[in-house]
């Protein structure tokens, strides 16, 4: 009689168990608000065999995120982000999000990467996206934080 009671309670607990699981996985996806989603910070074009291609497309790209100003910090070791773009600028100096007096003209935007520093070979693009705007810029990788745009999309 305790052997059999015992492989009832066994039974009704591994039902318990499925109808949980099942239940969890249907409820996520029937959610109104969907799955998470993440800031892609670059969206280049690539390929499955990079390593075949033979270099003509590894540097097109696009970038992504928004155009803010950079203050630089005093510890900039833990950012290399910050550093790149601080090397020689005091604590607490503020770098402009647009800058069309320098040569070439840019803009720094925000994303995933951190600050980069985005350079224009089209002054006139400037004139598309204001300070806080989210933009996404097509163009050349040139550094980790550094990109060369020649179009807003």
């Amino acid at each position: 009689m305790f052997g059999h009671q015992f492989w009832r309670f066994g039974r009704l607990l591994i039902l318990i168990a499925v109808v949980a699981i099942g239940t969890a996985g249907w409820a996520s996806a029937a959610s109104p608000s969907g799955p998470s989603v993440a800031l892609a910070s670059v969206a280049a074009d690539s390929n499955e065999n990079e390593e075949d291609d033979d270099n003509d497309n590894q540097d097109q790209g696009e970038l992504e995120g928004q155009v803010l100003a950079v203050q630089c910090p005093l510890a900039r070791g833990s950012r290399p982000d910050v550093a790149a773009v601080c090397a020689d600028l005091p604590e607490g100096f503020v770098i402009p999000a647009i800058n069309r007096g320098s040569n070439p003209p840019d803009a720094y935007v925000h994303n995933l990467d951190g600050a980069v520093r985005v350079i224009f070979t089209d002054r006139s693009l400037l004139d598309q996206f204001s300070e806080g705007d989210y933009i996404r810029l097509s163009g050349n990788r040139l550094d980790t934080f550094l990109f060369e745009a020649e179009s807003i999309e």
